[in-house]
This record gives C-alpha cells, structure tokens and sequence, in this order.
C-alpha cells in the first residue's frame, strides 16, 4: 500500500469517527434538553421541542400504582 493509500484510509476512518462523535453529541444534546424541560415543568415546549411528530408515548403503570398503562 502507498503513502496516497494510506492517507485516504486515514482520512475515511477519521471520517467514519467523527460521525460516530456528531451523533452521540446530537443525543446527548438531546437528551440533556428533555431533562431540563422536565426538570423546570415546561411539558408544551418538551413535546414541542424533544419529539418528533410521529413519536410514540407508552406510558405505563399510570396514574402511579393503579397498574394501568395509558
């Protein structure tokens, strides 16, 4: 294998990497912002903001101890 060879098998991995980096820092982002609207009690902007529009709540054991699930 040439040095070009190298080098462009370096740079596809370096790219493979760094989209593996900007996804786990989109879902961290993510994450951490449905913690903070759950947190400060802002569930319009936490539907708004967090979920998509085809995003699918189970919510289960609720009301808390009744064992139905909504």
């Amino acid at each position: 294998m040439g040095e070009l060879d190298d080098l462009r098998s370096l740079v596809a991995d370096l790219q493979r990497r760094l989209a593996v980096l900007e996804i786990r820092e989109a879902c961290q982002s993510t994450f951490h912002q449905y913690l903070y609207l759950m947190d400060v009690g802002y569930a319009d902007e936490l539907v708004r903001e967090v979920f998509t529009t085809d995003a699918v709540l189970d919510v289960v054991n609720f009301p808390p101890g009744s064992g139905k699930d909504l």
